[in-house]
């Protein structure tokens, strides 16, 4: 058996673990329900709390005299975060925190949020289930209503290209090279 599991994401488990036997409470700003996120939780006997908004956080149940240690889901909104870090300093006086994000994630991130300002349409490509793919996609929306997500080039419309002078493009950290490039192929034909 080979353990795949991104050493980063290890990082985190290992992170989380270490706050644990420091004897505090463990918080996780991610989705509960992704992978990542349960095998953190798993790494301290799923003693931990999950939190995945400012909203969320606000209806955690806060000790005064506890001691706490704070991890991120790898592929968190790095912006997100730090606003939500201020806040949390102001309600917890005694926490860790850990910016867990990764960082070709804030680098993706951070790039897609300059396309999206930059150019007619944006498309990401990548898996719908991919927490990245969809986090570039939620950036890129918010920014450029013409930003569009597809798995592969037969997801691409030609209508979305009328009266566009430039697209932008990018991807998730797991989509392939060959996806990517299909996806180039078919633009480059739409466009000529």
């Amino acid at each position: 058996m080979v353990d795949t599991t991104c050493p980063k994401v290890l990082l985190v488990q290992n992170l989380a673990r270490h706050l644990f036997k420091e004897g505090r409470l463990v918080l996780i700003f991610g989705d509960s329900e992704h992978q990542e996120v349960k095998g953190i939780k798993g790494a301290v006997d799923d003693k931990a709390t999950v939190f995945h908004s400012e909203e969320g956080f606000k209806r955690i149940k806060i000790y005064p005299k506890a001691k706490y240690g704070l991890v991120v889901q790898t592929t968190r909104n790095f912006e997100e975060f730090e606003k939500l870090k201020e806040k949390i300093k102001e309600r917890i006086k005694d926490i860790k925190i850990f910016n867990t994000i990764c960082q070709a994630t804030r680098q993706r991130q951070s790039e897609i949020r300059k396309l999206a300002k930059d150019h007619d349409l944006i498309l990401v490509v990548g898996s719908r289930t991919s927490a990245n793919t969809n986090r570039l996609y939620e950036i890129g929306l918010k920014i450029n209503p013409e930003t569009h997500l597809i798995s592969t080039s037969r997801e691409i419309k030609k209508d979305w290209f009328k009266n566009k002078k430039s697209v932008g493009l990018t991807a998730g950290a797991s989509t392939p090279d060959w996806i990517i490039n299909q996806v180039v192929q078919k633009v480059e034909e739409i466009r000529d």
